[in-house]
């Protein structure tokens, strides 16, 4: 085993070469990047690099974890999302890939037809990962605690307040669709 002292982001080698071990990561391009600060030990029997520390490990977005974003998009068939929070059973974790989706097939238990029935651009949303690759997270808000936790009105952008089980705009009195979360910020 060789090593050496490296820094989060150090290029460490690629995916051709070497396994991403403990403390490391690969881009979607097959390079492979220390994820904390420590000792890159490259086990040439196993072909895996990780990066060794003396403190604390960084925990890693992970499936079942719950993330909080914005929604950027809609597209026929999912939800895309810029996550910008990430925890599991009350441990932060960090974020490597901060795009995500939510598929049709995930935002709820019942049919639905269209993602702009549950989904606007600028909702705030909670999902549930459900799947992790190297060109998406995949997050679920079928859940009830689930799904759009604060919202935006289409006509002249102010928040939509949550009365009873409907959204309203407190500004020009809009009724809107969504699935929203029982979580959801602003009740009324």
């Amino acid at each position: 085993m060789d090593s050496r002292i490296v820094f989060p982001g150090d290029f460490l080698t690629t995916a051709e070469e070497f396994v991403a071990g403990k403390n490391t990561y690969e881009d979607v391009s097959g390079r492979i990047y220390a994820a904390t600060v420590g000792s890159a030990q490259f086990d040439l029997g196993k072909r895996e690099v990780s990066v060794e520390k003396d403190g604390r490990e960084i925990e890693l977005l992970e499936v079942g974890a719950i993330i909080e974003g914005v929604v950027i998009m809609l597209k026929p068939q999912a939800a895309i999302i810029e996550i910008y929070a990430a925890e599991k059973d009350g441990r932060k974790l960090n974020i490597q890939q901060s795009i995500g989706a939510v598929p049709i097939s995930l935002v709820s238990r019942g049919y639905v037809t269209t993602m702009d029935t549950k989904f606007r651009i600028g909702d705030l949303i909670r999902a549930k990962v459900e799947v992790i690759t190297a060109y998406s997270v995949d997050s679920s808000t079928a859940d009830a605690e689930l799904g759009v936790i604060r919202a935006y009105c289409t006509k002249c952008r102010d928040v939509l307040g949550l009365f009873d089980s409907q959204l309203k705009c407190i500004n020009c009195g809009n009724v809107e669709q969504r699935k929203f979360s029982t979580l959801y910020t602003l009740k009324y």
